[in-house]
């Protein structure tokens, strides 16, 4: 199991020895994802924090009518139902696969070990849980304080690596706009580029 690339994530957020290493790195379980398989799906209680190793999740709320994509999750980031691994209550959410994907997965109940075996791991649990809120509220932010093509520019920067590899309907809804909506506030900001 390679787990470099995870390692130097958690060392982003605290100083962790070899020995806690270990330990940290004997609690995590592979998880390979096909194409539009779950890692959670909504009524289902969250279990585990999950680290992308390799491919990319899409979080989507379902309702009766569309599927909400609320965040699309690549290569070197974490994912979880915060709400339902920590109330232990039945997930409003769906993480699927949007391609081949492979997780590091920690158990909600290793996580705990770890907070109280890892000098620093309540900090780490805290500094994660930090990191996650203000990324959502920042997504809060963009969709209900700036026009739509304020929104675009700024969730652009954040999705275009995301781009070629999502259809576009997803993006147009992590923006709260129609898909339509999201082609001509494309060609729109295309035409005021090719001007100036």
């Amino acid at each position: 199991m390679n787990v470099l690339a995870y390692r130097k994530l958690i060392e982003n957020f605290i100083k962790i020895s070899y020995k806690e290493w270990e330990e940290y790195e004997s609690y995590l379980t592979i998880k390979k994802l096909a194409t539009n398989e779950f890692f959670l799906q909504a009524g289902q209680v969250c279990k585990h924090v999950a680290f992308v190793q390799t491919g990319l999740v899409r979080m989507y709320i379902p309702t009766p009518n569309k599927e909400i994509t609320v965040d699309l999750i690549s290569e070197g980031k974490l994912i979880t139902d915060y709400p339902s691994l920590l109330a232990k209550k039945p997930s409003k959410v769906c993480i699927e696969a949007v391609e081949p994907s492979e997780l590091l997965l920690l158990s909600e109940e290793k996580m705990q070990v770890l907070y109280k075996n890892i000098a620093e791991g309540q900090k780490l649990g805290r500094l994660i849980a930090e990191m996650l809120y203000v990324q959502a509220v920042e997504r809060l932010e963009i969709i209900y304080s700036e026009t739509i093509e304020e929104r675009y520019l700024r969730l652009n920067k954040i999705l275009a690596p995301l781009a070629h590899r999502v259809p576009q309907y997803y993006i147009a809804s992590i923006m709260g706009i129609a898909p339509e909506t999201l082609s001509r506030i494309k060609r729109k900001i295309e035409k005021k580029q090719y001007v100036h």
